[in-house]
């Protein structure tokens, strides 16, 4: 599976930022997070709004990355789908 990921991603010791962002540390971190790169604007808002990676939202991100981030609240309390995976990510991440 993460050969896939290789394509536009690096992970490890000296890793640097691609088509996509370095990997490292993405449990625990801000949906927007990974210095110097330059993040979509559903990846902004995600990561503005407090959503944290865990394993969970990862495996539902990776699955659907634009369907997944559309989901996330952006402030304006938009559905319980919305309010769900806002929720589940903050109390995941507030127990790293």
């Amino acid at each position: 599976m993460f050969r896939k990921c290789m394509a536009c991603h690096r992970a490890g010791e000296g890793a640097k930022n691609l088509v996509g962002p370095v990997l490292n540390g993405i449990i625990g971190r801000a949906a927007e997070a990974a210095e110097g790169y330059a993040y979509s604007q559903l990846n902004k808002a995600a990561g503005e709004n407090g959503l944290i990676g865990t394993e969970d939202l990862i495996v539902s991100y990776l699955q659907d990355p634009n369907d997944f981030l559309k989901k996330i609240p952006d402030g304006e309390g938009q559905g319980r789908t919305r309010n769900r995976f806002y929720r589940d990510g903050l109390q995941a991440g507030a127990g790293s």
